[in-house]
């Protein structure tokens, strides 16, 4: 009989091949991500009510986002906050105002 059991790998003080996410969390995860994406990017980028861009400055930014990667990993409520907050600071470069700008229109 062969134990199904591996020995822990280490680097950094990091645990490799712990135990992962459950998949269905995983699944649940990447479905309300997409949901966010498609509402707050695809279809508020097409509004022509929205703004183009929540402009701040850099230094502001860094403040305002918190970006950093922790070895401990976040939890998926997090990480969803922090895509809400990266989508309302960034340029909304699907907006077409090609058409406002025409004066014959």
């Amino acid at each position: 009989m062969v134990s199904s059991r591996k020995n822990t790998v280490f680097v950094d003080g990091v645990i490799l091949n712990g135990p992962t996410t459950d998949a269905r969390a995983g699944e649940k995860f990447v479905e309300e991500a997409c949901r966010l994406i498609m509402e707050e990017v695809v279809l508020k980028a097409t509004d022509i009510n929205e703004k183009v861009c929540e402009w701040r400055p850099p230094e502001q930014l860094k403040q305002l986002l918190d970006l950093e990667l922790r070895d401990t990993g976040e939890p998926h409520q997090r990480l969803l906050e922090l895509c809400q907050d990266v989508i309302r600071y960034s340029v909304k470069t699907s907006k077409d105002f090609t058409d406002s700008l025409d004066p014959c229109l």
